[in-house]
């Protein structure tokens, strides 16, 4: 049997036996009460907490591994549900030389109480121990609180619940600086700073999506389907919200710009079925009526006095607005 599979089963062995002495901590069996925390003393006093389970495995006590070494916080939606990650360098022996090897501790807290301790293993960092260079290291473990308690979040301001109302989570990073600074961490695997996504400066999507250049807003599109799935930012102050629109080329997709609708950028294809909003093949000289048919009402042609004509969008038999301000945003159904 090998160094590194003896190594690591003494690992997983401390790793059970901490979990059955340390038992729980916290703030006992009940309900989290606190509505308000003050983010750098929670910090201060969840990492004391989880540090002291950690060092509890002698193992790493024992010459073989130095630290435990603060990596990172992960959040979660409720009060007091938040996972720790350390990191562990070990040395070991491959071919006859040292190296170090990198051992991640991720101690999460459910409720204020110990939930369970897991290790992963990273790779080698270094050829021998005397080059190590620090390096700030992440490693991400998804979450869900099982608690009914865990309802309420430890980020209450409006930047953050943008980002935990939308299903998202947060993830607190450290620079090397020691500066620290909050993630709104997507499904997708993508992630924004916290405040730019607030902002609309950053997008779940943007990295993947093919920007909009080289169009004129009075571009005249061809009537070729090529239909492209547009991620639109809607609203024309913070907080922004986010749609994603199939468009029947890039051509209409770039070109749909208003002050109230943003197009960030496009993948090529359908959106999904979970998102309706459609914009088909039209006569390009006319977006406003294709856009109110494509959110399912009906364009209709009035005449003012004078004999010019003009579109309204008809919502329902007593509501609808000009065509051209619905289009734009202005305007639109009363709830």
């Amino acid at each position: 049997m090998g160094c590194d599979m003896i190594f690591t089963m003494r690992f997983l062995r401390f790793i059970v036996l901490s979990v059955l002495v340390c038992g729980c901590l916290g703030g006992g069996g009940g309900p989290a009460t606190t509505t308000t925390l003050d983010l750098s003393e929670m910090i201060k006093e969840q990492k004391d907490a989880a540090r002291q389970n950690v060092s509890q495995m002698s193992i790493f006590n024992q010459g073989d591994c130095r630290g435990p070494h603060y990596v990172g916080i992960e959040y979660h939606r409720c009060s007091r549900c938040w996972s720790f990650t350390f990191r562990y360098d070990c040395e070991v022996e491959v071919g006859g030389e040292t190296m170090t090897r990198e051992h991640f501790v991720n101690v999460t807290f459910d409720d204020g109480r110990l939930r369970g301790i897991e290790d992963y293993e990273g790779g080698l960092k270094c050829i021998s121990v005397g080059d190590c260079i620090p390096e700030v290291a992440e490693y991400n473990v998804r979450y869900e609180c099982v608690n009914g308690s865990c309802q309420e979040s430890a980020f209450t301001d409006d930047v953050s619940t943008f980002c935990l109302d939308r299903g998202h989570r947060i993830q607190m990073r450290k620079h090397v600086t020691g500066e620290t600074y909050l993630m709104c961490v997507f499904s997708n695997g993508n992630e924004c700073e916290i405040r730019s996504y607030y902002d609309g400066r950053c997008s779940p999507y943007t990295d993947s999506m093919t920007e909009c250049r080289g169009y004129e807003p009075d571009t005249l599109c061809s009537s070729e389907y090529n239909p492209v799935c547009a991620e639109v930012r809607v609203g024309n102050q913070t907080p922004y919200t986010f749609e994603a629109m199939t468009f029947s080329n890039p051509c209409v997709a770039c070109t749909t710009e208003s002050k109230f609708r943003r197009v960030i950028g496009y993948k090529i294809g359908v959106c999904p079925p979970t998102t309706t909003t459609t914009i088909p093949t039209k006569n390009m000289t006319n977006p406003e009526a294709a856009y109110c048919e494509a959110q399912g009402y009906v364009y209709k042609i009035r005449k003012y006095s004078s004999g010019r004509e003009y579109g309204v969008c008809v919502f329902s038999l007593y509501d609808e607005c000009n065509a051209e301000d619905f289009f734009k945003g202005i305007c639109g159904p009363e709830s």
